[in-house]
């Protein structure tokens, strides 16, 4: 949950400036940034107000939209499933993705945690995911990899 929202309150600007002509500048953003941060190197601490991430009181998970400010939280690695969004180079999808088997072909373990955060259903793939369908010893091919 996020708590602040980073303003500039004009009382801020007085523990340095006292003239009228500087406070008149308050709304120019460009300006302040540069003379303040370009030009002197002062910290955003010292003129804007703290804004915190910080976890939400038990009693308050059932309020929470993760998706509010999480959209599309599997989205790194569905594109890394596909292959896609590699630096100068061409597509290369994972086998399971060419054969049409979706996340959930593998991912087939309930997770179990203690982590109050962590509500719905996750699942996750080990090394059983695999000899669930290539059969008992598949698995230690994983331990091939480089």
């Amino acid at each position: 949950m996020i708590m602040g929202d980073g303003a500039v309150p004009l009382e801020y600007c007085y523990n340095c400036h006292y003239e009228r002509e500087r406070l008149d500048r308050i709304n120019d953003t460009d300006f302040l940034h540069t003379k303040h941060i370009t030009e002197r190197k002062i910290e955003c601490q010292r003129c804007h107000t703290e804004i915190q991430h910080k976890l939400p009181k038990k009693e308050d998970l059932n309020l929470l939209n993760c998706s509010g400010c999480h959209v599309d939280p599997h989205k790194a690695q569905i594109t890394l499933f596909k292959g896609e969004g590699g630096f100068q180079t061409h597509a290369v999808p994972n086998p399971m993705f060419i054969r049409s088997i979706s996340c959930k072909g593998c991912h087939v373990f309930h997770l179990k945690s203690n982590d109050a955060l962590l509500t719905g259903d996750t699942f996750e793939a080990n090394q059983k995911s695999c000899e669930n369908c290539h059969g008992k010893g598949f698995a230690k091919l994983l331990n091939q990899r480089n």
